[in-house]
């Protein structure tokens, strides 16, 4: 872990801040081009330490909040917990206290899921606050949010998310979640790819993608008790046996960049019937690999999620055996038994079917899960908000109207 950044003055002022400096890359090339903005860090990574920040960190100190939880375990852990809790809330106020003197109309984070931005925005009242959804949330990542770990609390609550589609505005208030606006429209780099990137299509390369789940924590010698990374190998596995079958080509878009471990994996579980296609976030690389092949497969991935709602054909295997992440709407998108005859045959009838006929197969599920609206994908619409907000004389912020209603649930 890096020591934190001290710096001696106050933060910059701006009436756009991107809170958190992940994900601030994208917003200011996608979204924020030739505006002014700010960026606040929110990981501890950049402290700034000045009278203003301190006197105004004095003042929000009714915020702080202390444990009211049940401590459990020995006095060592107990202190353990309460100092982390105290630490985390301490900090928050402090962000709070950025922010305050940063005096922004407009807050933008790309991590739905940070707990401080969540908290803050229930607080300041003064600008308007809209997260973006990063990633795919599974029914146990909501769960977790309702366990009695005080950095969590009870619920997650905000005033406004873009989110993939209407699936995501089913799921949270099922479980327990306020979130007072929903805006399904996809994901901000899947809108951009396909509208500025990629507009008419990339030309077939390939006839598979592998879409790579890989993580350095796996264990990937076949020993491993995580059902994840034995259906992940078992998904490996079947592929190779139905490319050497086949004799049909294969690009695996892997995740990492200049990484040997999982270029090793790959190379080593396919050798030279693939060709590896390293992660690329400037040019979108991944994106390029899966809309230059055929099929792509992945067991659960955000990327396969986007891929899908932009009307690619997708194979999504899912021999994890936990249902956390089948798909909320099953097809011919979708597999769950660990069988490589049914494997093949599915496969067989994706390739063999046409896009115009899958499109009509998928398009209601694909809405579903990964509304990308190409008359107006995400990143125009927070463009198209921040443009207006800015223009409202002094201190005035208004949301755009919240449209879940795009669909009835598929079923």
């Amino acid at each position: 872990m890096k020591m934190p950044m001290i710096i001696w003055a106050n933060p910059k002022r701006s009436r756009v801040v991107v809170f958190d400096n992940n994900g601030s890359r994208l917003f200011v090339n996608v979204v924020l081009s030739g505006i002014d903005h700010a960026i606040l860090h929110s990981r501890q990574e950049v402290f700034y330490l000045t009278p203003q920040i301190f006197w105004l960190v004095l003042c929000n100190f009714r915020f702080f909040q202390f444990p009211i939880f049940p401590m459990t375990g020995g006095a060592g852990n107990r202190l353990v917990k309460f100092l982390k809790y105290c630490l985390g809330s301490l900090y928050r106020v402090y962000l709070l206290a950025c922010l305050q003197y940063m005096k922004p109309k407009i807050v933008l984070t790309m991590i739905d899921s940070s707990y401080p931005f969540q908290k803050i925005s229930r607080i300041y009242k003064k600008a308007l606050f809209v997260a973006v959804q990063n990633g795919i949330r599974t029914k146990d990542c909501l769960k977790d949010s309702l366990g009695l770990w005080p950095e969590k609390e009870k619920v997650i609550s905000m005033p406004a998310l873009v989110c993939f589609g209407k699936f995501e505005a089913d799921l949270y208030p099922a479980y327990g979640h306020v979130i007072d606006r929903f805006y399904p429209l996809g994901s901000l780099k899947t809108g951009y790819f396909r509208t500025c990137v990629a507009p008419h299509g990339s030309a077939r390369r390939f006839a598979l993608c592998l879409i790579s789940t890989w993580d350095d924590t796996y264990d990937v010698s076949g020993n491993s008790t995580c059902e994840f990374v034995r259906g992940m190998i078992m998904l490996d596995d079947f592929l190779i046996r139905y490319v050497e079958e086949r004799k049909v080509s294969l690009c695996i878009a892997i995740r990492t960049k200049g990484h040997l471990p999982e270029r090793e994996y790959y190379t080593r579980k396919f050798g030279d019937h693939a060709t590896l296609i390293e992660a690329d976030e400037e040019k979108m690389a991944s994106y390029s690999a899966i809309d230059s092949s055929d099929v792509s497969l992945a067991i659960c991935s955000t990327l396969a999620r986007e891929a899908f709602g932009w009307g690619r054909k997708v194979l999504f295997c899912n021999f994890s055996m936990n249902d956390q992440f089948d798909l909320p709407v099953n097809g011919i998108w979708s597999l769950k038994e660990r069988d490589y005859e049914i494997f093949s045959r599915q496969l067989d009838e994706l390739r063999a079917i046409s896009q115009d006929e899958y499109r009509r197969l998928s398009g209601e599920a694909a809405a579903y899960m990964m509304n990308i609206r190409e008359n107006c994908p995400a990143h125009v619409f927070l463009r198209n908000m921040v443009e207006k907000n800015l223009r409202l004389a002094g201190d005035k912020v208004e949301y755009p109207e919240a449209d879940v209603s795009l669909r009835e649930k598929v079923v």
